[in-house]
């Protein structure tokens, strides 16, 4: 398991070797969405360790993107069934406001006071 902070948010996430996929939650205060099923992106696919370090990196970033995503902004009447409730999504997308370059990049951190990876 691998712990990241992106913002004010964290997110603990586990590979899973079979079938090959992450699972975790991200936590906001007392707000916590569970995720299931985020697969590697592709340059994990080809040849890069999916356990490794900058794996849960982009994992992170995928996990904060996906789980804010509806909040109540952007919220259809219709929502996918693995959305968070929109008070868990307006938490995410708040926590890790902070955390977005102009380029619309995610700034993970490591630890909880650590240098930000922007990518």
């Amino acid at each position: 398991m691998a712990r990241r902070y992106v913002g004010d948010a964290f997110v603990d996430i586990t590979f899973r070797k079979k079938p090959g996929d992450y699972v975790g939650y991200v936590r906001v205060g007392k707000h916590v969405w569970d995720f299931d099923k985020i697969f590697p992106p592709e340059h994990l696919k080809y040849g890069a360790n999916p356990d490794s370090p900058s794996a849960y990196d982009s994992i992170a970033k995928a996990a904060v993107s996906f789980g804010g995503f509806y909040n109540n902004l952007n919220r259809p009447k219709k929502i996918e069934r693995w959305a968070p409730p929109v008070i868990v999504a307006d938490a995410i997308y708040q926590a890790v406001a902070s955390a977005i370059d102009d380029r619309g990049r995610y700034a993970v951190r490591r630890t909880r006071e650590g240098t930000p990876r922007w990518k």
